[in-house]
């Protein structure tokens, strides 16, 4: 059943916060979550990243595999408990990031007002990679959350063309062989990686600094 939509300044407090969702919170979401989280706090202090299951295993570990990649990749899983998705905890992120369009579906159809800030790994990376500072309306004042926010809004209003033609599913690596965890695990880095690169430079960026920098 649909939640009501929560009010907007439930996400004006406290931090601009990620969630990301898969499937048993085991595998893909801990480590997403986990690459943007080392990677977002190179830059800011300002960005919380949390990550949940569809149908986990309440307060297991990361996979085994998942551990070992996550490892080489040098970001720390060690703690992670899966958990369950909780709907008010998705009204209440600026931005959702799920592995699958499947489950970016579930989410739009159990909070819909949350939908145009839901996306897919692999989508948000390939709509972030076409946005540039003038594409963002800047809030005025200023402020880098609010300017975080304007940059799902324009994020949400490019991802048809964006993406189109490209896969945008994260393939699930659970219970798969080593070479299958590498892959997957290479796959969510290198777009983590990219996303919080955009993030930070989107957010941080106003059209008016971009043209006073340029030669």
């Amino acid at each position: 059943m649909p939640l009501p939509s929560s009010p907007r300044d439930a996400r004006d407090e406290g931090p601009f916060r990620i969630l990301v969702v898969c499937t048993g919170n085991v595998c893909r979401s801990p480590l997403a979550a986990a690459v943007l989280r080392a990677r977002l706090a190179q830059g800011t202090d300002a960005i919380a990243v949390a990550s949940a299951g569809l149908q986990p295993r309440e307060g297991e570990p990361v996979d085994p595999a998942v551990a070992r990649e996550a490892g080489r990749l040098g970001v720390d899983v060690a703690g992670h408990a899966a958990r369950a998705l909780r709907l008010d905890e998705v009204m209440t992120s600026d931005l959702v990031i799920v592995a699958t369009r499947r489950q970016r579906a579930v989410v739009a159809e159990l909070a819909p007002a949350a939908a145009s800030r839901t996306f897919t790994l692999l989508e948000l990376d390939a709509t972030l990679a076409q946005l540039d500072a003038g594409d963002v309306a800047t809030p005025a004042p200023p402020v880098a959350r609010d300017r975080l926010t304007q940059v799902v809004r324009a994020a949400a209003r490019a991802r048809g063309p964006a993406a189109r033609g490209l896969a945008i599913d994260l393939p699930d690596p659970y219970r798969g062989s080593a070479e299958v965890h590498r892959g997957v695990a290479d796959l969510v880095a290198s777009a983590s990686d990219r996303i919080a690169e955009r993030l930070l430079a989107l957010g941080a960026s106003t059209p008016s600094a971009q043209e006073s920098a340029a030669p």
